[in-house]
C-alpha cells in the first residue's frame, strides 16, 4: 500500500479482523444463501468506505487525546483535594479561603 510505505498500524489490522468477525457471524446467523451473499458484500464495501486505515488512525489519536485530557484533569482535582487536605480540611469545613492555600500559613487571610 503506497499510503502506508512500513506497513499499515496495528489498530488498523484490529478494526479490519473486528469487521470480519463480526460479518463472519453474521453470516453464519443466516441460513439462507442470497441473504449470506448481501451480507458479505455489503460487509466488504462498507468496510472500505466507512472505517478506511487512515481514518481509524485519527480516531484512535483523538480518542488518545481526549483520555489524557480527562487523566490530567482527573489528576489535577486529586492535587487540588490532597492540597485541601493538607490543609486541615475535612471535605465539609475548611478555615479560610480556598484560593490563599498556595501561600505561607503566615500569609493568608483566615489566620
Amino acid at each position: 500500500d503506497p499510503e502506508w510505505p512500513d506497513g499499515k498500524p496495528q489498530v488498523c489490522g484490529d478494526i479490519s479482523a473486528i469487521k470480519h468477525r463480526l460479518t463472519h457471524s453474521l453470516e453464519n446467523k443466516s441460513k439462507n444463501r442470497f441473504v449470506r451473499r448481501i451480507l458479505q458484500s455489503l460487509g466488504k464495501k462498507l468496510s472500505k468506505k466507512v472505517l478506511p486505515c487512515g481514518q481509524v488512525v485519527r480516531l484512535f489519536w483523538a480518542w488518545m487525546l481526549a483520555e489524557m485530557a480527562l487523566k490530567f484533569y482527573c489528576a489535577s482535582i486529586v492535587g487540588y483535594f490532597e492540597l485541601l487536605v493538607l490543609n486541615n480540611s475535612d471535605g465539609k469545613m475548611m478555615i479560610g479561603d480556598p484560593s490563599d492555600l498556595e501561600k505561607p500559613v503566615g500569609e493568608r487571610l483566615g489566620t
